[in-house]
């Protein structure tokens, strides 16, 4: 007993000195917000352009020396920044915030749509004009024709 006893403790001893280090590692694509890896690596490349992890302090990407000579951090396309986690949008997000990689978010306002965030009030005023003009044509002509019947119905030439 006191044998089963004492290695009960040794095993719980060892799992607790693995578990509660505090110089563990993150795994891949994770980084140290205090003292857990819940941090969120960007899209950070290293020199043969593949993915790779970031600082595990910060979460910035490893600077990589380039054919030139010079340090720089490489990024996958589309993002941007220290860290790699900066989405870039190649078409202009207009009043929109740029969330992903060419992907706008337009907000809460439902009149800001589209691709570039664009304000439908515009077009929609358009559209109405369009609609009263050809409204109004029609019925001048439902008119006009309904006088030419009556007048063509009563003998009378044009």
């Amino acid at each position: 007993m006191d044998r089963c006893f004492a290695l009960c403790l040794m095993i719980g001893a060892m799992l607790f000195t693995v578990t509660s280090g505090a110089d563990t590692t993150c795994p891949m694509g994770t980084y140290k917000i205090g003292d857990d890896c819940t941090g969120i690596c960007g899209y950070c490349l290293d020199s043969n352009m593949t993915v790779t992890g970031c600082n595990q302090d910060g979460g910035e990407c490893k600077p990589v020396e380039n054919s030139k000579g010079v340090v720089e951090v490489f990024c996958k396309v589309g993002w941007k920044g220290a860290a790699c986690n900066q989405p870039l949008c190649f078409q202009e997000c207009g009043s929109g915030t740029c969330i992903g990689v060419n992907v706008c978010f337009c907000g809460r306002d439902i009149n800001i749509v589209g691709p570039q965030c664009e304000d439908i009030r515009v077009r929609g005023v358009v559209g109405s004009i369009a609609a009263f003009a050809t409204v109004t044509a029609s019925i001048a002509l439902c008119g006009l024709g309904s006088k030419l019947y009556k007048r063509r119905k009563e003998g009378a030439s044009l």
